[in-house]
């Protein structure tokens, strides 16, 4: 049931959390398990949503998709930068190869 509230949500243009999206993610998983598993996913991530609004605060969104974004985000930037420094060890390993060799 909740599954099906979940999709006629998103199927009506209601804009989904990352948090939504990892919930029903995890929430299938553990449906799937069934039982005691369901059932501690369902306490464990509502103790999570208390945990991220008691220490942080949005004005926009959940606390927990506040976190939750904001990782994607450090994560994402995080590939760029080790890009980044690759590609300058690369310059430098080569421009010091040339200097060497003149």
């Amino acid at each position: 049931m909740a599954l099906r509230i979940f999709s006629t949500l998103n199927d009506r243009g209601k804009l989904l959390s990352d948090a939504d999206i990892f919930k029903v993610q995890f929430y299938k998983y553990y449906s799937d398990k069934g039982g005691i598993e369901k059932d501690n996913f369902i306490k464990r991530w509502k103790e999570l949503e208390i945990l991220c609004n008691d220490l942080f605060s949005s004005t926009t969104n959940s606390s927990l998709d506040e976190i939750l974004t904001s990782t994607c985000i450090m994560k994402e930037q995080r590939k760029e930068l080790d890009l980044q420094q690759q590609k300058l060890y690369v310059n430098f390993m080569s421009e010091k190869d040339i200097h060497f060799k003149e």
